[in-house]
């Protein structure tokens, strides 16, 4: 996966992380982490100028900085769900930026019999607290034209699209 930053192109590997950076033909591409392996390369968006995330080492933030984990206080679920079915986990799993609502989601499985993703893993990144979502998705975006996520459900044929009424019913599913 390679995704890019304000001064920094970065490039996510198996085999580590790397940074691009350079300007008019002068290009290096140095590693910035040789011990942070990405799981599942559509986890890996951009929020807040900063890419998060999902890699051997938990989730994690990458900047030019390097590498912050930020799953630990939740390990003992992502860690469950890396050595439970790391096929599934890899195929399966993806994130949504959504710098507005300062959250960065990771939609995954919940267990190894899943055929697609039936939770989320919500990170503000104001607060930097996590909180669960118990749904199921097989992609979801936020939408730049009216700032919503939009969220597309496997058992139907509808497309979800977040409430913004500034109520009590935005807290409430369908």
């Amino acid at each position: 996966r390679i995704l890019a930053l304000r001064d920094s192109v970065f490039i996510l590997k198996d085999d580590g992380v790397f940074r691009l950076t350079g300007s008019g033909g002068q290009w290096s591409i140095d590693p910035l982490d040789t011990s942070t392996r990405i799981i599942s390369p559509d986890s890996a968006v951009v929020v807040n100028n900063q890419i998060f995330a999902l890699c051997d080492q938990g989730i994690v933030t990458i900047s030019d900085v390097g590498v912050q984990v930020i799953s630990r206080p939740i390990e003992d679920q992502i860690i469950a769900l890396i050595s439970e079915n790391y096929t599934n986990l890899k195929t399966m799993s993806f994130g949504v930026g959504y710098d507005t609502d300062r959250k960065y989601i990771l939609h995954t499985i919940s267990d190894n019999s899943d055929q697609y993703p039936t939770q989320a893993f919500v990170y503000n990144t104001f607060t930097q607290a996590w909180t669960t979502w118990i749904k199921d998705a097989n992609y979801a975006f936020v939408n730049p034209t009216d700032d919503k996520i939009y969220l597309c459900e496997p058992s139907s044929k509808y497309l979800l699209q977040e409430r913004k009424t500034l109520d009590f019913t935005d807290y409430a599913d369908e």
